[in-house]
C-alpha cells in the first residue's frame, strides 16, 4: 500500500522555528488545499497541539469541517474567501467562522443574514492592493471607511488584511509598494475609530513575506507552505523539508544494452542494466505540476531557459538515489536497480504533498 508520510519530528521543528521567528505575531495557519496535501483535519490538530490557535482556509467546507470537530470549537477559523451563497453564509455563522468582507455587498449579505438568524458575525475586511483578486479596491477609500463606519454597528469587524502578489521577489519592491498602498488605508481606518482600530486584527504577510520583509504596522502573519518547508526562496530560519511517499517494489528486472524502457522508447540502455518497478506514477498524484499560465515575454524566456536547462538532467527517485528511466507510467515507474532493490521492498519517493492523491493513505511518523 503507497502511504504519504509526515515526519512530525520535523514538521514540529518548523514549527516552532516559525514561531520563534513571528514571536510578535498571531500566526494563521493557512491550511487550505486539504491541508496542502497533508489532510485537513489530522494536520490542523497537529498544529493545534503545537500551540497554532488561527487557522485560514479558502472554500467554506474546509471552514466548516474545522469548525465541526469538537478539537476547534474555542479555535478561530478565518475563512479568506468571499461566500455569496446565503444559506452556506448561515451555516458558516452558526459554526462560528470568521468571514472575509471583499465588497459592500458581502457585508450587505453578511448582516442580512445575520439579523434573520440572530447570530452576531465576525468579519475580515479584505483590501486589495494589488493581487486583483477579492477584496475592495485600494483605490475607492470611501467604500473601505463606510464599511467601518456603517456595518461595524451590524456586524463584528475584528480584522483587515491583504495579500500580497511577489512576496518571493527577491527585492523589497513590489511588496513595499503594497504596504504603503495598505498603510494609507490602515491610517484612515484609524483616524476614523481609533477604537476599534486598536482592537483589529492586521495582517498582509504571506510565508515569504513573513520571513522576508518587516512586519510594521501589522500583528498577525498567514503561515502555509513554509511549515512544509517548500519555500520558492531561501528562508531566514532553519526548514526542513516534509514528507515523502512510502511505495512498494513490484518487480526487479534485467536489460540489455540498446533494450528500450517505457512509454515512447524515450530512455535505451547503453549498457547491460538492473532495473525496479516501483508501483507510483502519475494517476497518483507522482510527477505532475502546474502547468505554465503565464504568458508575457519574459515569462515564456524563462520557461524555455528552464527546460534547455532540464537537457539531460537525471531524475531521481528519492534524493539522489535510484535515476527513474524514461518516461513515469500512470502507475508505475522504472528506475536503475544498483542491486539494493528486491521485489516487495518498501522505498522512499520525493512528491510535492499537493498532488498526491487524497486516495494515498496519510500517515504522521
Amino acid at each position: 500500500m503507497k502511504k504519504l508520510i509526515i515526519e512530525t519530528d520535523k514538521l514540529a521543528e518548523n514549527i516552532q522555528n516559525i514561531q520563534t521567528f513571528c514571536k510578535d505575531n498571531t500566526i494563521f495557519a493557512v491550511v487550505k488545499g486539504d491541508g496542502y496535501g497533508l489532510s485537513l483535519l489530522p494536520y490542523a490538530r497537529f498544529l493545534l497541539k503545537q500551540g497554532i490557535t488561527h487557522f485560514a482556509v479558502s472554500e467554506s467546507m474546509e471552514a466548516i469541517a474545522l469548525k465541526s470537530d469538537e478539537d476547534f470549537s474555542d479555535a478561530t477559523v478565518l475563512l479568506l474567501t468571499p461566500e455569496n451563497n446565503p444559506d452556506i453564509v448561515k451555516e458558516l455563522l452558526q459554526k462560528g467562522v470568521t468571514l472575509t468582507v471583499g465588497a459592500t455587498a458581502h457585508l450587505e449579505l453578511i448582516a442580512k443574514v445575520s439579523k434573520e438568524t440572530e447570530l452576531a458575525p465576525s468579519v475580515h475586511i479584505k483590501v486589495d492592493t494589488g493581487f486583483g483578486r477579492f477584496g475592495f479596491s485600494y483605490r475607492d477609500e470611501k467604500a473601505i471607511l463606510s464599511a467601518f463606519e456603517k456595518h461595524g454597528k451590524t456586524v463584528n469587524i475584528t480584522g483587515v488584511f491583504t495579500h500580497y502578489s511577489c512576496s518571493f521577489e527577491p527585492k523589497y519592491q513590489i511588496t513595499k509598494m503594497q504596504d504603503e498602498r495598505f498603510d494609507v488605508i490602515l491610517d484612515k481606518v484609524k483616524a476614523q475609530n481609533p477604537d476599534l482600530f486598536s482592537k483589529l486584527t492586521i495582517h498582509s504577510a504571506n510565508s515569504c513575506g513573513a520571513l522576508l520583509y518587516p512586519n510594521k504596522n501589522r500583528n498577525a502573519v498567514r503561515i502555509g507552505s513554509a511549515f512544509l518547508g517548500r519555500l520558492p526562496m531561501k528562508a531566514p530560519v532553519k526548514l526542513n523539508r516534509i514528507a515523502y511517499l512510502e511505495v512498494r517494489v513490484l518487480d526487479v528486472n534485467s536489460l540489455q544494452k540498446g533494450d528500450n524502457v517505457a512509454y515512447g522508447n524515450t530512455y535505451k540502455a547503453k549498457e547491460d542494466i538492473n532495473t525496479a518497478v516501483i508501483g507510483i506514477g502519475y494517476k497518483d498524484g507522482f510527477f505532475t505540476t502546474k502547468l505554465n499560465d503565464a504568458y508575457r515575454p519574459i515569462d515564456v524566456l524563462r520557461y524555455l531557459v528552464t527546460d534547455l536547462r532540464s537537457i539531460g538532467k537525471k531524475q531521481y527517485l528519492y534524493q539522489g538515489k535510484y535515476e527513474i528511466l524514461g518516461r513515469v507510467g500512470m502507475y508505475c515507474a522504472i528506475v536503475r536497480n544498483d542491486g539494493t532493490l528486491h521485489t516487495g521492498d518498501l522505498v522512499k519517493v520525493d512528491c510535492n504533498p499537493l498532488f498526491i492523491d487524497s486516495s494515498i493513505q496519510r500517515e504522521y511518523r
